[in-house]
Order: C-alpha cells, then sequence, then structure tokens
C-alpha cells in the first residue's frame, strides 16, 4: 500500500507555507451577500465561479453536484454505523475519523463549507504527493461498520441511499472517501509534525522487526590475558586519576532513545562538611 506521506516530509516546508497562505487568500465568489454570477431569477448559473484557490477552482455546478454527493456519502455512513451498532448490540466508537453530521443541522451553507475544505485540502494532499489506496478505504468501511457487517450487507445499505443505483453510489463513495481522507492525513501532519513517519524512519522499525543476524562466538577467560599485560606505573596511574578527578562516577548518556552507562571512569567525590556543635539545657 502506498504511504499518504510519500514526497511529504522532502518539501514540507514548501507546503505548509502554501497551505498558509491559501487559508488566507482563499474567498467565495457569488455568495449570498455579493448575488455576484446570479441570474435573474437570483440564482447562480451553472458555470459560475464560486470559489478559487491558488491552482484550483469550483463552479456552482460543480458545487452543487459535490453536495449532493457528500449527502449522499453521509447519509450512507450514518445507515452503516447504525447497522454495525445493531450487530454489536452495545454502544461501541469506531477507531477511525468520522465524517459524517447531523442533517437535520447541519444547514446548505454549512454542507458547502464543509465540501469546500475538503476539495481544497484534498487538492494540497494530492500535490504533496499523498494519496490514498482503495485498500485504505475498505480498512476505513471495516472499522467504521464496526467489523461486524459481511460484504453483501455493506452493498445493501449502499444500494438504499440515493437513487439505488449501485454501481453509482460505489463511485461516489469511494471518491469522496478518497478526498476525505486525504483532507484528514494533510490536515493532522500540517498541524503536527510528529505525526509523520519519514521513509527512513519507516525503514529502521522494517529492520528492527525483520532483520537477524547470526553469531559464532567462543568464551575467552579474562584471567589468560592478564599476564600479558604489564602493570601501570605511577606516573601512569596519576595522569589517569588527573584525566577523570573532575568527573561524577557513574555516568549516563542517551543513546538510540535509551540511557546507557558511560564507559569514561570518574573519581570526583561530592563535597562533605565536617560539622560539631554542643548543646546544653538551662533551668
Amino acid at each position: 500500500m502506498a504511504s499518504p506521506f510519500r514526497h511529504f516530509r522532502k518539501h514540507q516546508r514548501t507546503f505548509m507555507a502554501v497551505a498558509a497562505v491559501l487559508c488566507m487568500v482563499i474567498f467565495v465568489l457569488g455568495s449570498a451577500l455579493s448575488g455576484n454570477g446570479r441570474g435573474n431569477d437570483g440564482r447562480r448559473a451553472a458555470g459560475a465561479k464560486v470559489a478559487s484557490w491558488n491552482g484550483g477552482s469550483i463552479t456552482e455546478g460543480e458545487m452543487g453536484r459535490l453536495v449532493v454527493e457528500r449527502n449522499l456519502v453521509n447519509e450512507f455512513l450514518r445507515r452503516l454505523y447504525s447497522e454495525g451498532l445493531r450487530a454489536v448490540g452495545m454502544q461501541q466508537n469506531p477507531t477511525v475519523p468520522a465524517f459524517v453530521y447531523d442533517p437535520s443541522q447541519a444547514s446548505h451553507e454549512a454542507v458547502e463549507t464543509l465540501v469546500l475544505r475538503t476539495e481544497v485540502f484534498s487538492d494540497l494532499a494530492t500535490k504533496a504527493g499523498m494519496s490514498v489506496s482503495d485498500d485504505v478505504i475498505n480498512y476505513y468501511l471495516q472499522e467504521w461498520s464496526l467489523r461486524k457487517l459481511p460484504t453483501d450487507h455493506v452493498l445493501a445499505v449502499l444500494r438504499s441511499v440515493g437513487q439505488g443505483n449501485l454501481q453509482a453510489n460505489e463511485a461516489i463513495l469511494y471518491s469522496t472517501l478518497r478526498k476525505l481522507l486525504l483532507e484528514h492525513f494533510y490536515s493532522n501532519v500540517s498541524n503536527d509534525a510528529s505525526l509523520v513517519t519519514t521513509p527512513q524512519e519507516q525503514w529502521q522499525e522494517w529492520r528492527r522487526l525483520n532483520e537477524r543476524i547470526s553469531l559464532q562466538v567462543a568464551v575467552l577467560p579474562a584471567d589468560d590475558f592478564v599476564e600479558q599485560a604489564p602493570n601501570p606505573t605511577d606516573e601512569e596511574l596519576a595522569k589517569f586519576f588527573d584525566e577523570y578527578k573532575t568527573l561524577e562516577p557513574n555516568r549516563f548518556d542517551f543513546a538510540s532513545g535509551r540511557e546507557l552507562p558511560i564507559a569514561d571512569p570518574g573519581f570526583a567525590r561530592p563535597r562533605r562538611v565536617e560539622l560539631k556543635y554542643g548543646a546544653g539545657k538551662l533551668n
């Protein structure tokens, strides 16, 4: 499965700067306040541009289609989760992000805002080199349904929404979820760079799990080599002591995220004070 973070780390500063600029320059044309691009009946023309950003734009016709598709996917996800809860028999939260909203509480303008955000951030994610495969989408659907619904049950739920055209609904579902997941991944890594797993980090994790070495070792008693090593002279001992006399013994250092003892000795002694006191009692 292709990593959704491919190429992102390499150009992260550039993409972050672009994202920050886009948040400031995105503007919506033909809104309810301006009335630009509207016909005599007050409605916007299908080809009128309703939003644009650096590298992309969206027309009124495209916005209308995307809103319909988002509502269809929202209804499907709500029904799928309900079916999963019914199969589990108890309240349980999915392990994947929730892309649903309450249609009775979300106005048409609110859904348009959600759609616009998804279009912008998924476009940025794609340009940053991120990708979402069908396997990732299938995993999302499995987790969202609480891993309790077979494939035919999921397809039945998908057939129950919209016009009941399973093939068309499936295409809309995968297209919309792909954009939503791209938006989710991009938002996460742009808000917190520590969430990004670089190719080098993935390679190190793979090596820890998969690499094995074979050694042939033999025990060599240290006593066999003692006679071969001459005793140090007094001058050598004094020089060795002077080199490490200011260092504390039993020091530790961090290596590869672990605390390890330092091989160099230390001869410094903590400072001590000798105290004398007297006590008396007056009646």
